[in-house]
């Protein structure tokens, strides 16, 4: 929901029968509701530090598997990378 522009659960409620976010999730529209608001509520509240620093790596790893070949300067480090993993990976991995 927050990469649809949604800054918070308060709007899961209306948002769990919305068809376009059943459809992102590979659920047809006419399938049962997403989850609620209390349960979006609860995972929004859960991790700690550590968990949101290794969820952030496995995002920026992702990031960087998707490339074929190394790029010239990575869009998330901003600086040119040097041979073998990707500069924003490295850093990534230091930190958690």
């Amino acid at each position: 929901m927050i990469a649809a522009g949604y800054e918070d659960g308060n709007d899961a409620e209306a948002l769990r029968r919305a068809p376009m976010f059943k459809l992102a999730l590979d659920r047809m529209p006419s399938d049962e509701d997403l989850c609620s608001q209390l349960t979006i509520s609860r995972l929004e509240n859960l991790p700690d530090r550590r968990t949101l620093l290794r969820l952030g790596g496995a995002l920026v790893e992702q990031h960087c598997a998707s490339f074929r070949q190394v790029p010239a300067a990575s869009p998330i480090a901003g600086r040119p990378t040097t041979p073998g993993p990707c500069a924003a990976c490295a850093m990534i991995a230091t930190s958690y």
